[in-house]
This record gives C-alpha cells, structure tokens and sequence, in this order.
C-alpha cells in the first residue's frame, strides 16, 4: 500500500479523534488523559475483585511473550462484568475516542499472569490507529513485579515525521491472525523505537516516564498510540506474578 493512501486514512481517523469535545462523564480524566495520554486511579473497592480471582482458579489459557492470557473472561468469571461493562470507564474512553458516540468495535478481555522470564521491551506504540486499554490490576503491581512505563505525552504529535515513518512502517507490514500469531517477519518489530532514538525524543519534548504501579483495585488507562514498555522481573521470587484484567477499545 502507498503512502498517500495511508496518509488519507490517517487524515480521516485523525480528524475523529480531534473532534472529540463532548464528555458526558469524568471531564478531570478526560483532560488527563487528553494530556498525558494516561490515567491511573486508586482505590476501588476489592471484595468482588476477590470473587474474580476464586471464579478463575483453576483456568489457564495460552503462553504469549511470557504472559497467560485468558480470553472471554466475562463467560468464565461472571463477576468481571462489572469491570468490563463499568458506564463510568465505557463513556470516559467513548469520549475520548470520537466524541461520545459508540465507536467500539472490540473488546479484548484477558487476565496476565506475566512470568518472571518476560525481558524488558523496547518502547513502542501498539497501533497506528487510535487506541484505548484500560488495565485493572487483580494483584498489588510494583517496581518489582514488571511494571508498564508509559512517557507521559508521546501520544501527541500526531503528524511529526518521526511518528509517522514509524506508522507508515506499521501500515505496510504489520499483520497478525485471529490467535495473535505474526504473518510477516517484519511484524513483531513494527512501531518499535531504538534507545538511541528514545533518548533523543526525551530530549526534544521533555516527555517524563510514569510507572504503573498500584494496589490490587488500581486503573491504567491509557492512549496505546503513546509510547510504552514493560520491564523485567525485579525480584528473586520464583513465583511473582503480574494479575490483571485488561479490555480494549478502538
């Protein structure tokens, strides 16, 4: 595919994304996260977070880059649904994403238990395309326990030529199957940075790294077009584990 026909497909989905003005709950938020490109919320209340975890006990689903993901998690732990179907959450990220109206396509619902193999990650940006997760953490997440880092802002700059090399190599070959396997070899690379090139864009725009960490209850949501990364395992601990729900929208 040609650049120019990327370029008109990023013009469209741009033009939505900026014309979100209308917020029908959380303006605070929104403006946060219109600004930083993430939100984290503590506090929630933990009792049925607990029937979450009794109801998945026992379940396993597949290895992927060192997590255990569980899908449709609403059909096998019923109490989740009040995390993934939250009016407060949904119209936060509806407003964020085109201006109140229901845009969302997908929803992906998964608990990780990342393992203490998982290496760090170099930072990236998950689509080309405006992208919202929000990740509710099942576990205490600390420095120790592979934090996500996000740099605060690099979700802006929508049309500079860095990001856009980037996402033009994104649009050409990035292409996954319906099980998240890779079908070019390019693909696992695509909207990946350098620490050289990090470090420069740090520079540039004074963008700040903010670690995800929280008690068991706390919400990460956050701009998937914005730069972010895992970090390996900082614990000898055998057994330490990353515990979260995470749903998708776009």
């Amino acid at each position: 595919m040609s650049f120019i026909e990327f370029f008109k497909q990023k013009l469209v989905i741009n033009w939505r994304y900026y014309k979100s003005i209308y917020s029908p709950f959380g303006e605070s938020e929104l403006r946060e996260l219109r600004k930083h490109g993430v939100v984290i919320r503590k506090g929630i209340a933990q009792d049925w977070m607990n029937r979450v975890l009794n109801e998945l006990k026992g379940l396993e689903g597949p290895m992927q880059l060192g997590s255990q993901n569980i899908y449709e998690v609403r059909e096998k732990a019923p109490s989740s649904k009040r995390f993934f179907e939250d009016k407060s959450i949904t119209q936060l990220v509806e407003a964020y994403l085109d201006g109140g109206r229901s845009y969302r396509k997908r929803f992906s619902k998964r608990i990780a238990l990342v393992s203490g193999l998982e290496g760090i990650q170099l930072y990236h940006f998950d689509d080309w395309k405006p992208r919202v997760k929000v990740f509710l953490y099942l576990s205490e997440v600390t420095s120790k326990n592979a934090p996500m880092i996000y740099l605060k802002g690099s979700h802006r700059s929508k049309f500079a030529w860095w990001r856009m090399q980037k996402e033009y190599q994104y649009f050409r070959y990035f292409r996954i199957d319906d099980d998240y396997n890779y079908l070019t070899p390019e693909a696992k690379d695509c909207g990946c940075f350098l620490l050289p090139d990090i470090t420069d864009l740090k520079a540039r725009h004074g963008w700040e790294e903010v670690e995800c960490v929280g008690p068991m209850g706390t919400v990460i949501v956050f701009d998937t077009t914005g730069l972010h990364r895992g970090q390996p395992f900082n614990t000898q601990d055998p057994n330490a584990t990353r515990l979260l729900l995470e749903n998708s929208f776009k």
